[in-house]
């Protein structure tokens, strides 16, 4: 009798973990499938064993091709370098550790100042300033850093809080930080982060600009250049809350970054009510919580109600267990951490508290820990983020035109060259029953209408680049982020707190802007060969919307949407600009010759340049482009008023055949 023969075979199959869950299951897919492809080639579909999209999404391979892909995407991530320019780098961070690095590729020409500790990881850091060294005292630039490129650090937290995996955009790519302090000038040609990335972008390099902290105020984004992607700080899922309990079983929600942990209710008083008399204060005065104006023996060991925010020493000061602050104002969003239990309520929250407080003679509270909650509002741009320009848009009629004058134009001029300056217009025509546009470039009147004589509007602006016109390119996460942190930079307000974290949970559109850098970063590996402006085109065409009814300033506060890292990796149709569109754009602008020269670094001129017909169709000549009605008619138009050179989101979508892989299109 034969004998029979049974082999065994231990196949170990690994899970690829992408993150959450997405609802773009087809970008997701084809997101798989294009990294499976790196390694295996065309058959890559019939050996990914399964997908998952529920939980997480991602997918499963066996061991040798899971291992494969593991390298062959460390490689290529490895060859990517971001730069940031910021307040330096904590270079012995887990988020930055060289260790498994191989040295850096050829291409980098960078240098090591001061005797700094460089590593494989972080190739060049360059300095000094104020402290003769590129370490980071301040924290910001730690942050921002990691939040870019840091490596996975599992089972980070800040003193407890938003526990778990901590990971940049690009976690095997390289960082160069440059320590600089700087200024944001008005004018484009005396900007030298606008020149300087005019330089980079000839040169391939994408430059990606926070859009600054001056919000809700408009005219205050502090990017201009039309070849910088800027970016807007919005919320996101799950957001941080600080619940207040009270003795009558009431909750108030509010808000900071408080990781301690009350054990028991305590007494409650109105900080009105413990007035420092001895010091010179009464009521008036304590309320508020300011420095020595609390009496220690009536504060001591209870909570206290204030009518305003303070940095907390004031309280902590005069024994207070713990701080209930009112803030009746805008910028919730960047309330951070505290030396003691602190949650910061809005007025009518805090009238309740006092009320309440009246109500009984033994008035108690607790302080509870913050915790994770989701916001169903999300995602919203933050109050603090900057907003472009407000031009009114009217429907349905031509009683005049919309004008914006750039700002402090014309002062000081005379009334001629005012008069020859005022023909420099463009004009956007939009029907309701046919939705187009005109770009006209040409003296217009005031009763012009549309070439078909339906109802519709014309709005006319300045084509320079100035305060006055300038938008997020869109928006990203940057509220409450946490990343890395040096462990001598300073974590709350107040100077005798000497407690060190590793990493710290911060708000801003600074948050915000690495994490584009470290998305774009990424799309840059999968397509190595796109310009700075077709990544921009990607980031943009594939923003997810945003409300309006919540972001009442709409485009002019989250531009093109809300990033989505999914779509944008698999865009199907990108569009590219050179540095001629650009120019041309400049040209166009009202920049004269010496303006222009000092941005781009090499003499022009731009009456000889169009007379040689180099700046003709490809940033003038795009009139009359259909648009579906899917597509957003105020949206293009804010977008082109933006300067943007991704102008051709005027297509008509619905008539165009997307290729299966991603197109390049150059108009």
């Amino acid at each position: 009798m034969a004998k029979q023969l049974s082999v065994v075979l231990n196949v170990y199959v690994y899970v690829v973990y992408m993150g959450h869950n997405t609802r773009d299951d087809a970008s997701a897919s084809s997101l798989h499938l294009s990294m499976l492809e790196e390694v295996i080639g065309r058959d890559a579909a019939n050996h990914m064993l399964q997908r998952y999209t529920k939980s997480f999404h991602g997918f499963s391979l066996t061991q040798g091709e899971a291992e494969a892909l593991s390298v062959k995407r460390s490689t290529i991530e490895s060859d990517i370098i971001i730069g940031v320019i910021d307040t330096g780098i904590w270079p012995e961070s887990p988020s930055f550790t060289g260790q498994g690095y191989t040295p850096p590729p050829a291409k980098w020409n960078g240098i090591c100042e001061s005797n700094f500790p460089c590593n494989k990881r972080a190739d060049g850091i360059y300095g000094p300033t104020e402290l003769q060294s590129p370490r980071d005292s301040d924290g910001h630039g730690t942050h921002t850093a990691s939040t870019a490129a840091g490596n996975i650090v599992r089972n980070a937290d800040l003193l407890g809080l938003r526990s778990g995996i901590a990971r940049g955009g690009v976690p095997r790519a390289r960082i160069a930080v440059y320590k600089a302090c700087f200024t944001t000038p008005a004018e484009l040609f005396r900007d030298v982060f606008a020149i300087g990335s005019f330089h980079a972008m000839k040169n391939g390099i994408m430059t990606i600009q926070s859009s600054m902290n001056e919000g809700p105020k408009p005219h205050t984004v502090g990017s201009i250049a039309p070849w910088v992607l800027s970016v807007a700080a919005g919320t996101k899922n799950p957001d941080l809350i600080t619940p207040v309990t009270l003795g009558n079983g009431v909750v108030v929600n509010g808000v900071s970054v408080n990781p301690f942990q009350l054990d028991r209710m305590y007494p409650l008083i109105y900080a009105g009510d413990g007035p420092n008399i001895m010091g010179g204060y009464d009521g008036s005065t304590s309320r508020f919580c300011s420095p020595n104006s609390l009496n220690k023996n009536l504060v001591e060991g209870k909570i206290i109600l204030c009518d305003a925010i303070s940095t907390g020493e004031p309280e902590m000061l005069a024994g207070a267990v713990g701080s209930i602050m009112t803030y009746p104002g805008l910028y919730f969003e960047i309330l951070g951490s505290y030396t003691l239990p602190v949650s910061v309520v809005n007025s009518n929250q805090a009238k309740a508290i006092a009320t309440y407080i009246k109500s009984t003679r033994n008035a108690t509270t607790v302080i509870m820990k913050s915790e994770d909650v989701k916001n169903e509002s999300a995602p919203f741009v933050a109050s603090f983020s900057s907003r472009g320009n407000y031009l009114p848009i009217t429907y349905g009629d031509t009683t005049g035109w919309i004008q914006r004058k750039r700002e402090a134009e014309g002062r000081g001029k005379k009334k001629k060259q005012q008069k020859e300056e005022s023909r420099d217009w463009f004009c956007l025509w939009g029907y309701q029953s046919q939705a187009s546009f005109e770009f006209v470039e040409r003296p217009t009147s005031g009763n012009d209408r549309g070439n078909n004589g339906g109802p519709g509007w014309c709005a006319r602006a300045w084509l320079v680049a100035t305060s006055a016109q300038r938008n997020p390119d869109l928006t990203a996460p940057g509220v409450r982020i946490l990343a890395a942190w040096p462990p001598v930079a300073p974590f709350s307000q107040v100077k005798s707190d000497h407690r060190s974290v590793p990493f710290n949970i911060i708000s801003g559109t600074s948050m915000a802007c690495p994490h584009v850098a470290g998305i774009a970063a990424y799309i840059k590996t999968f397509n190595p060969t796109w310009s700075p402006t077709a990544i921009k085109s990607a980031l943009m065409t594939t923003a997810s919307a945003m409300s309006a009814d919540i972001n009442t300033d709409a485009e002019f506060a989250y531009g093109a949407g809300n990033v989505n890292p999914m779509k944008a990796m698999n865009p199907g149709l990108v569009y590219d600009a050179v540095e001629l569109d650009y120019i041309s754009f400049l040209c166009q602008g009202g920049y004269n010759s010496r303006d222009i020269t000092i941005i781009i670094g090499v003499n022009s001129d731009c009456s000889q340049l169009i007379e040689q017909h180099l700046l003709t169709s490809r940033f003038i000549r795009f009139q009359g482009f259909p648009v579906d009605n899917r597509t957003s008619i105020v949206y293009a138009h804010s977008q082109y008023r933006r300067h943007s050179i991704i102008r051709h989101l005027t297509f008509n979508f619905a008539s165009i055949n997307f290729p299966v892989r991603n197109q390049v299109v150059d108009i």
